[in-house]
């Protein structure tokens, strides 16, 4: 008896943890796709699957960097890689949580191209086209806010960077800043 109710014990264990790990994955695209289609307003692009999430401490750092000056100027717009209307979303607390989530993950994300809910996104190559990757988003401990990085390359040799930042408003993702890190 014991060790049928320590199977079901597990088993329901088991189960709520996948039942999680399935609505992170939704939450995932739902703030790309928002992402996305917050670039596509502007360009066509080539969405690049893969993506590797190295170095997105390093990158993160444009956004502190830029946070610390807000804050001790209050300058909403401290320094010029910081577009214009960007909402300073996240407090030293999301800061240092999702600084601590980037150091510990390392790996390459490929995303599922029939998630992607954005028309722009072509595949197929065409000549100087851009081509976006997009990292794994990156969300505060009550996930509400997050963080996603979009590298764009415009063969052969220009690029860009940036980091977006996105809120949760009313259960839809929506995107609130865009800050430079990289331009090439």
């Amino acid at each position: 008896m014991r060790g049928l109710i320590l199977l079901q014990t597990m088993t329901v264990l088991i189960c709520c943890n996948l039942q999680c790990n399935i609505q992170e994955i939704s939450e995932e695209y739902k703030i790309v796709n928002a992402a996305l289609k917050d670039y596509a307003a502007t360009y066509k692009f080539k969405f690049i699957e893969e993506s590797n999430n190295d170095d997105l401490a390093f990158c993160f750092k444009a956004y502190i960097n830029t946070y610390k000056k807000f804050m001790e100027t209050g300058n909403k717009r401290p320094a010029p890689m910081v577009k214009k209307g960007t909402e300073w979303i996240l407090n030293q607390g999301d800061i240092d949580f999702i600084l601590h989530e980037m150091n510990r993950d390392t790996f390459k994300i490929k995303w599922d191209r029939n998630k992607i809910k954005v028309r722009q996104a072509i595949y197929e190559s065409e000549k100087r086209t851009v081509q976006i990757s997009v990292s794994k988003p990156f969300l505060n401990m009550d996930k509400t806010k997050a963080v996603i990085f979009l590298d764009e390359v415009l063969p052969p040799y220009n690029g860009y960077g940036y980091l977006l930042l996105l809120k949760k408003v009313e259960g839809e993702w929506l995107p609130c800043g865009k800050i430079d890190y990289r331009v090439s």
